[in-house]
């Protein structure tokens, strides 16, 4: 504090001698050049006739003279006015709200922002010391997050299932209704991509709503696991080794005009002839997601475990076990979901 206060005097004593420099320079400035006209003006009076080059040079002085004590008065008063708190703060306030604004943010290129996060989030001096390899592990966050910006995300995800015996093959199947809406992301939907880590599964075409309430059913197109690879979606569990097969559909082009779309599919799986051991995984992050599996015939819920955090999960399963309910108001990651066993009541 004692040092602040002392940088401040130096600087007051500064701004002092230069604003008193520059106004003694603009005064002599003044002073010379009515001198300098009262004698020109003596002159033409006496018809004498005026030396043009001492005139030149006369006017050369003065008008430096003069701009050097305007520059000087001018330049300590921007230069107090700067130094103060105040215009400190306003600045500052001003450069905050620019850099926060998400325009200044897209109109950085990739490494730019890289090298703005970086600068960010970085791990301590503490951790770095204890081991070097924790930057890697910060910069593939930062990746990460970068991909944030072109990330389709979904609301409201919805399940009602409904677990049976299927009176023919006296399997256990499972038919699924899923819900959710898609949002529209840098002016495009996501591609509906479904893998399936069971071969025995029926997939019915699926069903898009509109804002305005227009509805169009589209089909799924099937995809061997050998093409999953290969497959044009975005999503990276197309990837997943224990996916046997897929299905992809498109947006049609005349319900590309809207910000969002409800879906709506329905599947059937087909599991054992006593139990089946149901699964589901969001691939993409979701705002919310709920859960309904009822059991018919004998069949009871043996068990169900969510992905992901437990204590974000609120799970209901009823007294004689034919009815399980999970929500979740917090939102999930891709890869996230849940398991439920159901099987015969033994």
């Amino acid at each position: 504090m004692n040092n602040r206060k002392l940088v401040d005097k130096k600087l007051i004593k500064f701004f002092l001698f230069s604003l008193i420099i520059g106004l003694f320079l603009l005064v002599i400035g003044l002073c010379v050049q009515q001198k300098i006209e009262l004698i020109n003006n003596a002159q033409h009076v006496l018809h004498n006739q005026v030396d043009q080059n001492a005139l030149y040079w006369q006017t050369i002085i003065i008008g430096l003279f003069q701009n050097i004590g305007i520059s000087l008065i001018i330049g300590c008063i921007f230069t107090y006015i700067l130094s103060t708190n105040e215009f400190i703060r306003f600045i500052k306030e001003k450069l905050i709200d620019i850099i926060i604004t998400k325009d200044f943010l897209l109109k950085l290129n990739i490494e730019e922002r890289k090298d703005m996060l970086r600068t960010i989030l970085r791990p301590t001096k503490e951790l770095t010391n204890i081991y070097s390899g924790i930057n890697e592990y910060f910069s593939h966050h930062i990746d990460d997050s970068l991909q944030l910006f072109k990330t389709h995300f979904r609301g409201s995800y919805q399940l009602i299932a409904h677990a049976y015996v299927d009176k023919e093959s006296s399997r256990v199947v499972v038919h699924s209704d899923i819900s959710y809406r898609m949002f529209k992301v840098l002016g495009e939907f996501e591609k509906i991509f479904v893998g399936f880590e069971d071969e025995d599964v029926e997939e019915l075409p699926t069903d898009i709503y509109a804002p305005d309430g227009r509805k169009h059913t589209i089909e799924c197109n099937e995809i061997p696991q050998a093409d999953l690879k290969n497959a044009e979606t975005d999503n990276a569990f197309r990837n997943d080794q224990s996916l046997t097969k897929g299905s992809l559909s498109i947006i049609p082009d005349d319900f590309k005009m809207y910000d969002y779309l409800d879906i709506n599919k329905k599947i059937n799986e087909v599991g054992g002839d006593h139990w089946h051991l149901y699964s589901l995984r969001i691939t993409q992050p979701c705002d919310k997601f709920s859960a309904t599996l009822s059991c018919s015939d004998d069949l009871v819920v043996k068990k169900c475990i969510p992905f992901g955090n437990v204590d974000t999960f609120n799970i209901d399963i009823d007294k004689d076990r034919k009815k399980v309910k999970m929500f979740c108001n917090e939102w999930m990651k891709p890869g996230l979901g849940i398991t439920i066993l159901v099987a015969k009541n033994a």
